[in-house]
């Protein structure tokens, strides 16, 4: 119940506050009409090309962490951090999932991340992240890679582009809760391209 609140919080406060930098989705290649059939979509998220606030790797990010903690007497270890970042991401990816049934529930594809046997997997390369904090709002600028899991072959590639979320406060103190909240947004983006472009094929 607590988890279901927390979300619904993020989710209220995405809603009031989020706003893109008004640049469009944009599909890179291939078709995205699969998402019509009753596929399953297996959901991953790949870290490797992602610059994080003012740092240019996920590695930087936690080093940069690390060090700070360090400067405080009472500061977390290293392996703190390390796993409080790893619960962050677990956070992403699950919360990803549940928003994105919600959100494109007009469509027949599922979406897992716990079955590797799907019919296609999605990899979600997030290219940038903003965490937030009490000045500047979280943002997530990410690639989705649709993968057919029989060929391996990429049968699509989407650009979203920056998105804010929200800034650290009582309902958002978290970083997972903060970067959630831009992902849901850009979810909602996502949704509203789908159903124009699908349109237009008609």
């Amino acid at each position: 119940m607590k988890k279901i609140i927390l979300i619904s919080c993020v989710v209220l406060t995405a809603l009031l506050t989020s706003f893109t930098t008004g640049e469009s989705i944009t599909l890179l290649s291939g078709d995205l009409s699969f998402l019509k059939q009753p596929k399953s979509i297996y959901v991953e998220f790949d870290y490797s090309k992602t610059s994080i606030d003012g740092l240019s790797s996920e590695e930087g990010f936690i080093d940069y962490r690390i060090k700070k903690e360090k400067e405080d007497k009472n500061g977390k270890s290293e392996e703190d951090v390390r796993n409080d970042w790893n619960k962050d991401k677990k956070y992403f990816s699950n919360t990803f999932i549940e928003q994105t049934k919600k959100v494109l529930k007009d469509y027949p594809a599922a979406f897992n991340n716990d079955n590797p046997k799907s019919d296609y997997k999605l990899v979600i390369t997030p290219m940038h992240i903003d965490t937030g904090n009490p000045v500047l709002k979280s943002s997530v600028k990410y690639k989705m890679i649709y993968i057919d899991v029989a060929t391996g072959k990429e049968v699509a590639v989407v650009n979203i582009p920056k998105t804010y979320g929200v800034a650290m406060g009582m309902m958002t103190p978290t970083v997972g809760m903060r970067v959630t909240a831009a992902f849901y947004y850009t979810l909602n983006n996502f949704d509203k391209f789908l159903k124009k472009s699908f349109k237009a094929k008609k």
